[in-house]
């Protein structure tokens, strides 16, 4: 009787122990599953796509289908994994110039057409695509809207800044200031589109201006007497 018990003990041990292996081994491809598609998504701030499933579907007014060949355009180029050094290097040499990074395992490249038919066939490239206007555009935009709206303009080089602000002040922009890779202005928000199309600009978004908040515990920083701002007294609030 002891060595039934014995062994139906030793086959429920043997079977926990199985069906906890296979558990793990479940976990695993399951996570690296996940991790692989993981890393073929791109993730811009105005939306996101698979890079397997190929390129979203974009506005066709806000769509580039080439640059011109003797233009210098922005790319999105994804890698087939975490990003190596020895990558970046090489691109480097072919003369690109690498900009910002985009997860997953991608940046923004600018680079002429015919340094970018040889990244494409690069063994470590798993996608490149044009920087479209329509990925330039915060979703929170009213494009279709006739009412003026203030913008804030991000560049990709800030050497540009005064060839685009002047196309800017020919749009209508109004109330415009630069500073650095950042151009402000106040426009027709119907032209938000057009502004898009301007090839070294990266994003554009609505224009807040910063508000004090937190103000009730004000005096707590500045001199720790009640009601007494000495550092506002004198202009300085940071806005």
């Amino acid at each position: 009787m002891g060595n039934k018990k014995d062994f139906i003990g030793i086959a429920a041990s043997a079977g926990i122990k199985v069906f906890i292996a296979f558990a793990v081994i479940l976990v695993v491809v399951t996570t690296n599953a996940n991790v692989a598609a993981s890393d073929n998504m791109v993730y811009l701030r105005a939306m996101s796509f698979d890079s397997c499933q190929g390129e979203p579907s974009f506005p066709s007014d806000l769509t580039i289908s080439e640059y011109p060949e003797d233009v210098k355009g922005y790319y999105i180029v994804q890698f087939i994994g975490p990003v190596q050094l020895e990558w970046k290097e090489h691109l480097v040499q072919l003369g690109c110039e690498i900009y910002d990074y985009i997860p997953d395992n991608a940046f923004i490249i600018r680079m002429d057409s015919e340094t970018k038919e040889i990244v494409q066939d690069l063994d470590f490239v798993q996608l490149i695509g044009i920087y479209q206007p329509a990925s330039k555009i915060s979703p929170e935009l009213p494009i279709d809207e006739e009412a003026k709206i203030n913008l804030t303009v991000l560049l990709f080089r800030p050497e540009d800044r005064e060839e685009i602000f002047s196309i800017l002040e020919d749009l209508g922009g109004e109330d415009l200031q630069s500073s650095g890779d950042v151009i402000k202005l106040k426009i027709n928000a119907s032209l938000i589109e057009d502004i898009a199309k301007i090839n070294d600009v990266e994003w554009i978004e609505e224009h807040i201006q910063p508000q004090i908040l937190n103000d009730v515990s004000r005096w707590v920083i500045q001199s720790y007497v009640n009601a007494s701002t000495p550092v506002w007294n004198h202009n300085i609030t940071g806005t």
